[in-house]
This record gives structure tokens, sequence and C-alpha cells, in this order.
């Protein structure tokens, strides 16, 4: 009977790991993931055969061999403490493709058994792909294909970098989310058989330096796709399908336009009329400007005035749509745009437009996704300077912006609109300032470096951050979790490249919209309020900040564009305090500003601003009309001045005295916070109490007045030399300068006022 078990429980053992009978000498596997193996002895070995499951791999360094004693079990073998260390495993072919079927080997030592654990690996999980059916690994990721490093792999931003690559039979396979091929240079593919880039499912971006742009040539001679099995292909700093399909046999990638200056020839200027023998211009490329001109329109070229001539007409809710939609250089942006187009580099200086209008015509000169320049009224060929900057390389596109007065309906040919108003343009160009890279490779480590909390300064009170480690080039996802709130984050000082910042998911998940954030050139964001180098495109400055929040920058940048987040009904009186100008002849745009003169007999007398609205000085404002928003369009310098960069709030400015971080009223006796009225009237100061708080973006009047509510008025107090009237001979009744009757009866508070038909100080 007790045979009859003991058989009974060594077969089910046997049946249940796949494995023979345990016995001294045998073989025990383990195996976690999906996949099959097996094992031989082979005169002086021990093979292991493994074949994963779709989706996953095995390497040898997923495989560990434990020598076990007698003693145990087949479920929980017992390893000798002395001889805990894994036995040697070999891969029979180092270079075999891990997602397929595999050999190893291990020798055994001296007379044990063996537990063999197989741990197989999820392919996506891992970000795992293949070139040329090898594993790219941290020792071969740069020189993949050992030919001098024409491809190699940056882990620490995730790209694959092609420089001067020109391959036969290369193969990319990929379970990334997120495939990223670097372009640099010129470069180029092409296969017999098999296929060139092959996903399971993700998606595959192509990128480059869009001030230098690089190029990439797929070919196949067999029927099967260049590019096949991921869910997107994406496009980056200007790069796009050039010919070919990605499911044909063919394709080039590549920009169509360049940028028409760089930093050896910083300025140029080119002469749309200078054509040559060229007659065809509904897309051509010449002299680096492309002309996409609708002769049907009357587009064409005035010889006589060595000029373009516009007679087109584009509306701006169109041109929005063809930026979004389509590429500069393809038949689909030809079909929908007429005009010149050319581009800029990364980093700052002028666009350079020579044009005239005649008196109704208008031309718009748009920078990327900006709002356009507007030129209208001019009679003769006339130069403009445009300021821009840019984080990438960017595209302007010049187009005849006139009312249309005829539509051809059903045409979708350059929004299909006609105009009788026709414009010049006899030069366009640039004036580079400074030029920042684009989009850079990143650096290829041997290892990335994260950054650690050794590698920062942090200041908890002011609610600043700052990278000091210049060899940190990762970020973990959610690296500011632990921070509700700061002013800034400064990445500046590392070789952080490659990151498309996002607030709501990666590195700067959670982090506060209104945190600047300085990163790297070589990075990329949709996100308001991050730097680039040193351009930020978008500053959006939030006037309903909560207690804890407050503004403040690291050090000064350029903006294409700030906001004030605030929106004022119509006659809204308020207190503002901004870190950017508006110009005299915009301010009309937002209402009335005005500065605090002096205070005098318990009234703040104020006076309209008839210049420039400057930045770091308190001003009183009163709305023009109902969501009116502050903001200026033009290109400027952000920064804060020496003297306010640590200070909790700003000089004084004739009494009223601005604030960046919230004011508390606790301990404060000589200031008065400014009470808004449904009443536009009545605008009021009143002495802060304990619990009372001035919001960033806001001011607060220092006075040393007595009382405890101060009347502002835009009149000059004037002297009373008399008041009449039925009340005036009674003692009782008290008035002030204002002839406004005292209800308390008695003054409250130092001043002059008319007692008994007099002018008396009480002091």
């Amino acid at each position: 009977m007790n045979r009859i078990i003991r058989y009974v429980i060594l077969l089910a053992l046997a049946l249940f790991y796949d494995v023979g009978v345990w016995a001294k000498g045998q073989v025990v596997i383990h195996q976690t993931g999906e996949g099959d193996v097996s094992y031989s002895f082979e005169e002086s070995y021990y093979e292991l055969t493994t074949s994963p499951a779709t989706g996953f791999y095995i390497t040898v360094d997923n495989i560990r061999v434990y020598k076990t004693v007698a003693g145990g079990s087949a479920q929980s073998p017992r390893r000798s403490p002395n001889l805990a260390e894994p036995i040697e495993v070999i891969a029979e072919n180092p270079d075999v493709n891990p997602t397929g079927r595999t050999q190893y080997r291990f020798y055994p030592v001296d007379d044990f058994d063996y537990e063999v654990v197989v741990d197989f690996q999820s392919a996506q999980a891992n970000n795992l792909f293949l070139v040329n059916d090898r594993m790219v690994t941290e020792k071969n990721r740069g020189d993949i294909l050992n030919d001098g490093g024409t491809m190699k792999f940056n882990a620490s931003n995730n790209r694959l970098v092609f420089t001067k690559l020109a391959s036969q039979d290369v193969s990319i396979e990929s379970w990334m989310d997120n495939m990223v091929v670097y372009l640099k240079e010129g470069n180029s593919m092409t296969a017999s058989d098999g296929f060139l880039f092959k996903g399971h499912g993700g998606n595959l971006t192509f990128t480059t330096d869009g001030n230098d742009a690089g190029t990439l040539t797929l070919g196949m001679e067999a029927q099967v796709p260049v590019i096949a099995g991921f869910n997107l292909i994406i496009f980056e700093q200007n790069l796009t399908l050039l010919s070919g399909s990605f499911d044909g046999q063919e394709a080039v990638i590549g920009t169509p336009v360049k940028p028409i200056a760089d930093e050896k020839e910083p300025e140029n200027i080119v002469d749309l009329g200078e054509t040559g023998e060229t007659d065809d211009f509904s897309n051509t490329i010449i002299h680096d400007v492309l002309y996409t001109l609708d002769a049907e329109n009357e587009d064409g070229i005035d010889t006589e005035e060595n000029s373009v001539v516009l007679g087109s007409t584009m509306a701006e809710d169109d041109i929005n749509e063809i930026v979004d939609s389509y590429t500069p250089g393809t038949d689909e942006f030809a079909e929908h745009f007429a005009g010149v187009t050319f581009m800029i580099p990364a980093g700052t200086g002028y666009v350079l437009v020579t044009a005239k209008t005649g008196e109704e015509g208008v031309i718009h000169v748009k920078i990327g996704s900006q709002p356009p320049f507007v030129i209208t009224g001019v009679m003769e060929y006339t130069a403009f300077e445009i300021p821009y900057a840019c984080t990438e390389a960017t595209y302007v596109y010049i187009y005849n912006a006139s009312p249309a007065v005829e539509s051809a309906e059903g045409r979708d040919h350059r929004a299909g609109k006609k105009t009788t108003v026709t414009v010049g343009l006899s030069t366009v160009g640039v004036n580079i300032m400074n030029v920042q890279r684009s989009n850079t490779e990143g650096k290829v480590e041997a290892q990335p470096v994260a950054m650690t909390s050794d590698d920062v300064v942090r200041d908890m009170v002011d609610g600043t951050l700052t990278v000091q480690n210049s060899e940190v080039t990762t970020l973990a996802d959610g690296a500011f979790d632990g921070f509700p709130f700061l002013k800034y984050i400064d990445l500046r000082n590392s070789q952080i490249t490659g990151v498309q910042v996002s607030r709501k998911a990666g590195p700067f998940m959670g982090v506060s919209k209104n945190t600047f954030i300085y990163l790297p050139a070589g990075n990329t964001t949709d996100e308001p309020n991050v730097i680039i180098g040193n351009i930020c495109e978008n500053v959006q400055l939030d006037g309903n900040m909560k207690k804890d929040e407050s503004f403040g920058i690291s050090g000064k940048f350029i903006a294409s564009a700030v906001n004030f987040d605030r929106s004022f009904k119509k006659d809204e009186m308020s207190t503002l305090y901004l870190p950017f100008p508006i110009n005299a002849a915009d301010k009309h745009l937002f209402g009335t500003f005005y500065t605090v003169e002096k205070i005098v007999d318990g009234k703040v007398v104020v006076k309209e601003v008839d210049g420039d609205i400057q930045a770091h000085t308190p001003y009183l404002f009163k709305a023009a009309a109902d969501g009116t928003r502050l903001y200026n369009r033009s290109v400027m310098e952000m920064s804060i001045p020496e003297q306010l960069a640590f200070a909790r709030r700003a000089e004084n400015t004739a009494k009223l005295v601005g604030c960046y971080s919230s004011f508390y009223g606790a301990g404060e006796s000589q200031a008065f916070i400014f009470v808004p009225d449904d009443d536009p009237e009545k605008i009021t100061f009143e002495r802060i109490q304990a619990a009372d708080y001035v919001k960033p973006f806001q001011a607060y009047l220092l006075s040393d007045a007595e009382g405890s509510t101060l009347d502002v008025t835009d009149k000059e107090p004037t002297d009373v030399i008399e008041v009449r009237g039925k009340n005036a001979e009674v003692s009782s009744v008290v008035y002030d300068l204002q002839g406004r009757r005292l209800a308390s009866g008695q003054p409250s508070a130092k001043g002059i006022y008319i007692i008994n038909g007099q002018k008396t100080v009480i002091r």
C-alpha cells in the first residue's frame, strides 16, 4: 500500500512540473510569465529550450539555476546555504531573437539536484525592440550596427538616433508604446524582404533638429510595406512624408522647407520677384521661400515692381485649420493656402517684410500658430520688422487678408475666396538675434542618470527648486509629487532632453499650472509657463491664485505672449500689479488705469495714466467692457528687478504697494485693502484686518491716515468757504469737506470738517 501511495505522489509531481521523477541529479523548473520550457541532458551539460508566448521574450539574464539538496520536495527544494549562488547559464546564441525559440546550457557541479527559474518577460512592459532580430541592450546601444555609430539608442529620452545611416537589409521591430526615431543628416534603409519597421501596437514618431532637419529614405524590394503594425505615425519638428507611402514599398521623410537663415548667416532677405526661369508658382520653393500662388485668383509675379501680387484672400478661421492640418511643401497645403511661406530657426529675432496694401488691403504675417501681425493702409512698399521668439523651427505664413467680395461655393481651393483688393510683397527675410537648439538628440549615456533629492536645492519657504547636478539626464514620473506648490522648477543645469512636458502625466504630473518650469533646449510642450532654453511661448498668469500660491521666476526669459487669466466686468474697479507692460496704444482696449497721487483729508486722489503701463508698478484699473482680459501679445523679456527678486512685496509707489505673493493683515496697522462695490462711484479702501489678505497681482494702500475707510476720487479736493442750508447753524450737525453730513454727528477721525458753518480742524 505504501508503495502505491509513493508512486502516485511521484507521478503527480512529475505531471505538475513537467519534469522527470524527483531524484538526485534531476531538474525542477519553475517559470513566471508565459511560455514553454523543456530540458535535456547532453553528455556533459543540461540544455534548456525556451519558447516564449506571443508578447513575451526571454534572455539569459532572466534564467537562474540553483543547486538543491535532499530533504526538500519538488514544490520547495532546499538550497544549500553555502551553495546559494546561481550556476552560470550560457546562451548558445546571444544574438538570437529573444521572442523565438532559444537554447541555453548549464554544466552540473558535483552531485546535486537543480532548480531552474525561468522568468518570461513582457515585451511591451519592458519596451523591447530588436534590430535585425538582435535585442538592443545597454552593451550595444552606443553602436547598434557595429559600424561606427550610424544607429544608436539614447535610453534617457527613448530615442533611436540615425546619423548618415546607409544600410541594406535592416529591420526594426518594436513593442514600445512610442518608438522615437531621431534623424540627423541624410539616412536610408533598404531591404530585399521582411520589413523595415514593424510594430506591435504603439506609436512611431519621427523627429529631428528643426533648425537642421535630417531625412530618411525607405525602400523594399519585396511586395511588403516599409512600415506596418503601428497604431499611429507621428511627425515632429516639421518633418512630413515627402513622397511614397508607408504601406507601399517606398517612402521619403523630411522637411520640404529649411530655415531661411542660420547662425552662420544670421540675416537673409529674399527678393520675391527674382524667380529665375520658373513660371509655375502653385507649389514651388525658390531661395528657401515657398510660393503657393493661385493664378485663377490673380496671384502672380509683378515683373515691373519685382514683387509678388496676391489677389486671393484668406479667412483667419481657414488659416488656423490649414496651419493645424497641413505641412508646407505638400500638395494638400498648396491646395488650401495662397501666399508665401518660409521657416525661421528656433530662437529670437525679427521677421522682415516689405509690403504695400493700398487703402483697403490687409496683409497678415502669421508666425506659427500665433495671432497674425496686421499690415494695412500702406500706400507704398514699406519695410516692417516683426519680433519673434520660437522654441522650435517655425513657419511664417504671409497672405492677403483683405475682405472677400465673392465666394465660389463648393470650391475647397485656397479657401475658395477672391477679393478685388490686391496687395504686394516685395521682400521677406529674417534678422536673427540668437539661435537655440530646436530639438536635440540627447546624450547617449552608458547609464541614464536619474534626478535624486541630492541633486536639487529646495527653498520650501520661498517655494523654489533648482537642479545642481549637470549629469542628470532623466526624471521619474511624478518627480515633484511631494510639492503642493512651487514658484518655479529650474532644470536648466541638466542634460534632460526629449521630454514632452505635461502636467497631467509623466515627470511633471500634478505640478501647479502657476509653477514656471525651466528646461534645456531640446524639450517640447503645449503647456503654458514652460521655458524651453530661454523662450516661453505661452505665459499664463492666474489672477485667482490660491492663498498658498505666488508668482516668481528663476531668471529672465523671452515671452512670445503674456495673458492675465482674470475676467473683468464693465466698469469693475480693481487693483493691479503685473510683471509685463502694456503700451499706450493698446491700453484703451482694456480700460482705464490710475495711479495714486496723494492722500488729502481722508481722500485718496488718483490720476489717469496717459502713457504706457509699466511692469512691476501698481495701478487702479477700471474695465472697459464685460469679459475684459489683460494681455500683451508682443515678444518681450520677462524678468523681476533684482530688488524685487526675493521681496515678499514690491517697492512702494505713491503709497500703492503691489504683491506677487499673498499679503496678510495680521500684524499690519497701516495697510488698507481695496473694497469693490457694484456702484463704481463707491470706491474705497478699508483698513486691513487680521483675517484679510491681498492676492498676488493685486495691491494694497500703505498710509498712516486715521479712520477705517479712505474714499477714492479723481478730483482735487477744494476748500469750502461756507456751507449754507437749513441745518448750517445747528452745532450738532457736522459735514465733511464734500458737504456730506456725518451720520454719527461728530467727527471720529482727524481732518477738516464744517461745524456750525465754519471750517474746523480736528487734530
